[in-house]
């Protein structure tokens, strides 16, 4: 998984699996309510967003 943000900040990492909690466990704490994800149609984005508060 790979994050950028508009600053060209990155952040990455392996995800051992595709779910909703490995993607909080990367990005939490690194995105913030402004963020705009641009993601496919996979469930565990919106429940990233939720646990993020997006």
């Amino acid at each position: 998984m790979v994050a950028r943000d508009r600053d060209n900040q990155t952040v990455d990492g392996i995800l051992e699996n595709q779910s909703a909690d490995e993607l909080c466990r990367h990005l939490n704490g690194r995105i913030n309510i402004e963020a705009v994800v641009c993601a496919d149609a996979s469930l565990a984005h919106e429940k990233l967003a939720r646990t993020v508060h997006l």
